[in-house]
């Protein structure tokens, strides 16, 4: 399994190669990977092609603080 600032600079690497193609109209947003039974996330209007330690979000229990949803959501998730 790869550590998070591993997993920051692949995001960045392709962050960057979706922009640079044009696959995305902006340089900033969200991506995400499974890893286990949760899932790592970029924060809010991140920069796609600048590298940043994601936010391991678990399958279950509180958002952690550093998660912030475009839409405002704040609270639990539920399998």
């Amino acid at each position: 399994m790869m550590a998070a600032g591993e997993i920051g600079q692949e995001f960045s690497r392709i962050g960057s190669r979706i922009f640079t193609e044009s696959l995305v109209g902006a340089n900033f947003g969200n991506m995400s990977l499974r890893s286990g039974d949760g899932f790592y996330i970029t924060r809010n209007g991140s920069d796609l092609d600048i590298p940043e330690e994601p936010v391991y979000v678990p399958p279950e229990g509180p958002v952690p603080d550093q998660v912030q949803a475009s839409t405002g959501f704040t609270g639990r998730f539920t399998k």
